[in-house]
């Protein structure tokens, strides 16, 4: 379980009941606190930003700059846009990386690899400071940066070697290679953080868990977006998001749904338990064996003044920001969590999948679930049985 948080950011309830076939999520996620940033000016709306999000915070600070750029009518070089996208890359592998050497460990019995975590955390943050070494690169219309760090390839292909060592326990770029019968070998045999617990989940016969019929969240038409973001249900909208009457998933399973690797586990387990975490094994993989990172941009089609679409470690980041002057008069922001959470969402139908009884194997079930989707917010499960 995952403590909730009692900050700005909130957490969620999700109670889960097999026997009567019931979930339910509540959320105390304040779905507004972008109207904080109305009246604002554009530099105190950026000093904001990461104040508010602590999570995921340089995903947030990339949509607002490119937001505002966007209503300024402004435009950031090539090598600027392409600095951000890897920053956000950098920290989507810094969240993977946390929760695996975290979390992991603790759904097979073990401890965290805490012991890890210094050397691989530092690595991440040293990255960072040499693609951005003085934090401007989010400013708008920033000035594009060349590293002047001759360590950064140094410190990417320890990275890779970490993740070979600890959690893969073979190359990245051989294992993003797998098909069927070799990931199955590896499912097997693989002594590392992830083998031993995607071992577990297939050896109790929950590989299959939490398999839905979820469409996946693709590139938003830009114009329709705005719409949506800008007209009187927009509330009910961010609070709870669909696409043509559909409730979409976002997240590393739909980005890498297209992989090779993605359609060999697919064939194992569709895109249940399995599938989910395998993703995430996926971005880390594909990220770590760019050498040096760089990042890979959000697709999008014709762009909409003050308009950003952001892909962050849990799914897709939207803000729509509107400019009167100088100033900030209207500020919407639709997280990856209320896609992945909200009545009838990705979590819910995952949820309902679990067919277990006892009351200890429901909750085990349940946490995984959650875990592998993954919501922004800390979260406390309620199990009931019988």
């Amino acid at each position: 379980m995952n403590a909730p948080r009692t900050g700005i950011e909130g957490s969620l309830l999700i109670r889960v009941a097999p026997a009567h076939g019931r979930v339910s999520i509540e959320s105390s996620r304040p779905l507004l606190a972008s109207r904080l940033f109305e009246g604002k000016t554009i530099d105190e709306t950026l000093a904001l930003i990461p104040l508010l999000f602590n999570v995921c915070g340089q995903a947030q600070q990339t949509a607002a700059v490119r937001a505002i750029e966007s209503a300024r009518g402004d435009h950031a070089d090539d090598d600027v846009e392409q600095a951000r996208d890897a920053l956000v890359d950098v920290e989507t592998l810094r969240e993977h990386l946390w929760r695996i050497l975290m979390d992991w460990p603790r759904f097979t019995g073990h401890g965290p690899a805490s012991a890890r975590l210094p050397d691989v955390m530092g690595t991440i943050e040293a990255i960072r400071r040499a693609v951005d070494p003085d934090r401007t690169l989010c400013s708008p219309t920033a000035i594009p940066c060349r590293s002047t760090d001759a360590t950064l390839a140094q410190r990417c292909r320890h990275l890779r070697e970490c993740v070979r060592s600890d959690i893969l326990d073979t190359d990245p770029a051989d294992w993003l290679s797998y098909d069927v019968e070799t990931l199955q070998h590896w499912l097997s045999t693989s002594n590392g953080v992830a083998g031993r617990l995607l071992r577990k989940i297939c050896k109790q016969g929950w590989h299959e868990l939490g398999k839905t019929s979820m469409a996946y969240l693709n590139p938003l038409p830009a114009t329709e977006l705005a719409r949506r973001l800008d007209d009187a249900q927009t509330e009910s909208f961010i609070a709870a998001p669909t696409w043509n009457g559909l409730a979409l998933e976002t997240g590393p399973l739909a980005r890498q749904s297209g992989h090779p690797l993605m359609t060999a586990a697919a064939t194992l387990a569709g895109n249940g338990l399995l599938t989910r975490l395998l993703a995430r094994l996926v971005e880390v993989a594909l990220i770590v064996t760019r050498h040096p990172i760089a990042g890979t941009a959000t697709e999008t089609d014709e762009p909409v003044p003050g308009l950003a679409q952001v892909e962050a470690a849990r799914g897709r980041l939207c803000h729509r920001i509107a400019l009167d002057g100088g100033r900030v008069s209207r500020y919407r922001i639709l997280a990856p969590t209320e896609w992945n959470f909200a009545p009838d969402s990705a979590a819910v139908q995952a949820l309902r999948t679990i067919q277990a009884v006892d009351i200890t194997e429901i909750r085990a079930q349940a946490d995984l679930l959650v875990h592998a989707i993954d919501p922004c917010v800390g979260y406390n499960l309620e199990v009931e049985s019988g």
